[in-house]
């Protein structure tokens, strides 16, 4: 399953990408998240009581980024016993970068500072599971961008 798309934020640039690779905020930030602890350099485990489809329960899940290249964009990866491969990337671009248009089209709403452009692929690694996933994609397409949006208000707020 493919997901891409942009979320426009109050948000300096700078002050957003500092505050997309604090793991302190994902605390903050990622709903039903029980437990969360850094493992190495840009590297977190966590584990979030998760209720999608046919996946319930506390799920552990690992986080790394790389590529990082502040305050522009970052890669990352995440692995869960459920996912074979999930990975991404996000990139972030302020207002003079976007000539006052937004992404895919339409002027920029006013009080927006940056944009996050994003892009998240998921394999299960098996075929049936992986068409379930697609019948979910609208929730964790819209479940993504409601975090990357909070993510952006208290970034601003910051």
């Amino acid at each position: 399953m493919d997901i891409s798309g942009n979320v426009a934020t109050g948000a300096d640039k700078e002050k957003l990408y500092d505050y997309l690779l604090d793991f302190a905020n994902w605390k903050k930030e990622v709903p039903d998240m029980v437990s969360y602890e850094k493992v190495g350099d840009n590297s977190y485990e966590m584990t979030v009581k998760v209720n999608l489809g046919p996946v319930k329960g506390d799920q552990k899940i690992r986080v790394d980024f790389t590529s990082l290249d502040r305050p522009n964009s970052a890669n990352f990866a995440v692995q869960n016993s459920m996912i074979k491969s999930a990975k991404g990337n996000f990139v972030l671009h302020d207002l003079t970068e976007l000539n006052g248009q937004m992404p895919g089209g339409g002027e920029i709403p006013e009080g927006i500072k940056s944009v996050i452009l994003y892009s998240l692929q998921l394999d299960s690694g098996n075929p049936f599971f992986n068409t379930v996933l697609e019948g979910f994609k609208g929730q964790v397409k819209s479940g993504f961008e409601e975090l990357l949006q909070q993510f952006g208000a208290s970034a601003s707020a910051v």
